[in-house]
């Protein structure tokens, strides 16, 4: 998956401009990196029943997938960091796999891998 938030209007950080951001070390997050979120967030959140959909769970897998500063994350307008979190939402939700076995429906989205003559899934969900 490419994992490249594209933004409508270029985002100033630190002095630089940014156009997209690369979220493709998504692919190298391990299961650790993802507990070590949680324990992370376990602080700060009162509840942890939807975390993976809370925007400080995106901003952090963003900042590990991306190498940026979580600071480049926290200070970002709110529907940069809404089109980041959607993406990772469903970038997520894309290496979910449904046992054969199990007839009962999951809560997440599975896309399957796109062929030859389909288009990949773009992460550049909704301009900002």
């Amino acid at each position: 998956m490419d994992n490249i938030v594209k933004f409508a209007k270029p985002y100033s950080f630190e002095g630089t401009e940014y156009t997209e951001v690369d979220l493709s070390g998504m692919d190298k997050l391990t299961i650790q990196d993802m507990i070590d979120i949680q324990k992370n967030l376990a602080n700060e959140l009162a509840s942890l029943a939807a975390l993976e959909a809370t925007t400080s769970f995106a901003q952090e897998m963003a900042t590990k997938a991306s190498g940026k500063p979580v600071e480049f994350f926290k200070l970002m307008p709110r529907a940069k960091i809404k089109q980041v979190q959607t993406a990772i939402l469903l970038s997520l939700n894309a290496k979910t796999k449904i046992s054969s076995s199990s007839t009962r429906p999951t809560p997440t989205t599975v896309r399957k891998k796109p062929t030859s003559k389909e288009k990949p899934l773009r992460a550049s969900i909704c301009p900002a």
